[in-house]
């Protein structure tokens, strides 16, 4: 048993639920959306999800110490408050699926933001992939109607463009082994928590209709998707390359897509589904670059972990 656990066919099956799990959370929180206001439902929704990633970490035995506490901060207010609520209000106003699609667009803005603030250059064949994702975006959104949600969809571009800054700052946060990167996330959900709620105070909405419907979509927001997708998440990340790794989070926004379609009736259009196909074509073209071995040893140098102490796990 324990040798099948540690296994790649095991690691390559939880990725898999994985993507469905995380594919199908937006579907659940366009559903909750439904008995609660944005920021009264991520506020909860992030406040218990970094509860549960403390209790989580606490028996797991993992350091709880809060790393490098000014950029947690700034971390937690860009990624937790900032993302959030952009990809939360998107959802207010737009179908799960498309929302899901353009707020995954983050690894493209991550390419330009790197170009310009880490001296990254933007190597060859990464530009046809760019602007394949920006011609498939212009195809999602379609400027030239003046379309009810137009608004939604620059809310989720907007998300996927705070997602990557986000990235950004995780960079520049040194951390001395991944086992603080559960402390990490525990720490940005909580301080980002505190920013939400006063957003709730600042825009109230219809009060919170606790019914059984919303309690379970709460559950499984904060449980499965936050709490459970985290250890699953780490599970795949010490056991399978991350190529592999992100290979697999592409079919999120795709899970999404088709989930929202059965179950909400989200029928997404002749020119939408184009629009989506390209962006799913160059998430893939972008991911199966793989990692040059200089780049891999920047990255284990920044955690400083021995690679083979990593594959061994």
């Amino acid at each position: 048993m324990q040798r099948f656990a540690n296994s790649r066919f095991a690691a390559l099956a939880v990725l898999a639920l994985l993507t469905v799990l995380w594919g199908y959370n937006w579907v659940v929180v366009k559903i909750a959306l439904e008995y609660a206001g944005p920021f009264q439902f991520l506020a909860w929704r992030m406040g218990l999800a970094s509860l549960v990633l403390f209790g989580m970490a606490r028996l797991l035995g993992l350091p709880l110490a809060m790393p490098h506490p000014k950029k947690t901060l700034l971390l937690g207010l860009v990624q937790t408050t900032l993302y959030g609520s952009l990809m939360t209000w998107a959802l207010v106003r737009g179908g799960a699926g498309k929302v899901a699609i353009l707020t995954f667009t983050m690894p493209f803005w991550m390419i330009i933001l790197a170009w310009l603030f880490l001296g990254e250059k933007v190597r060859g064949r990464q530009w046809p992939i760019v602007f394949l994702a920006l011609a498939g975006m212009t195809l999602i959104l379609e400027p030239w109607q003046l379309k009810s949600d137009l608004f939604s969809n620059l809310l989720a571009v907007g998300g996927g463009l705070c997602w990557a800054i986000s990235v950004l700052q995780i960079k520049k946060i040194h951390l001395h082994s991944q086992r603080q990167l559960f402390a990490l996330t525990a720490w940005q959900m909580a301080i980002g928590s505190i920013g939400l709620i006063a957003l709730a105070f600042l825009f109230p909405s219809h009060p919170t209709q606790w019914q059984p419907v919303f309690i379970l979509t709460l559950m499984y927001s904060v449980v499965i998707a936050a709490a459970l997708g985290w250890i699953m998440w780490f599970f795949i990340l010490q056991r399978l390359p991350a190529n592999i790794s992100s290979l697999g989070t592409l079919a999120i926004p795709v899970v999404a897509a088709f989930s929202a379609w059965l179950q909400l009736h989200e029928v997404p259009t002749h020119v939408e589904l184009a629009g989506i196909f390209l962006v799913c074509v160059a998430l893939a073209g972008l991911a199966v670059t793989t990692e040059t071995s200089r780049e891999k040893k920047i990255r284990y140098r920044q955690f400083n972990i021995d690679e083979q102490d990593v594959n061994s796990r």
